[in-house]
């Protein structure tokens, strides 16, 4: 995991996203230790989509949490190609869920009047 810390440092990625990156295929080996006995050297296409599936129904994870620890495991798909231990990416763009942004005006009453007033709002 050192490696891939130091790739992500490398192009660019902050001490704190690095760090969380690595956590978070830390946290997909183990499911992959857990559900299949073993930490596999490579990211295989049918283990990116089951482990989407377990985050989805079995943690209840919600779409932007699913796409962080995407976001972690293209990371190290890449690590893992630029390294030569692969050669083809199993995490695709269209694994992300879309994430729905809420706008002001289409909130509550309620929850705009929680708004502090210093807060800038764009329409």
């Amino acid at each position: 995991m050192n490696e891939f810390y130091e790739y992500l440092r490398s192009i660019g990625k902050s001490e704190n996203t690095a760090k969380n990156y690595c956590d978070k295929v830390r946290i997909f080996n183990r499911w992959c230790e857990d559900s299949f006995g073993t930490i596999p050297l490579t990211l295989y296409r049918a283990n990116v989509l089951d482990y989407i599936s377990y985050m989805r129904t079995i943690k209840g994870y919600n779409p932007k949490s699913v796409n962080n620890h995407l976001s972690s495991l293209r990371a190290y798909n890449e690590f893992l190609i630029s390294s030569g231990c692969q050669t083809e990416m199993a995490v695709l763009k269209n694994d992300f869920m879309k994430v729905q942004v809420q706008y002001y005006d289409e909130l509550e009453e309620a929850e705009q009047a929680a708004i502090p007033d210093d807060v800038p709002v764009g329409k």
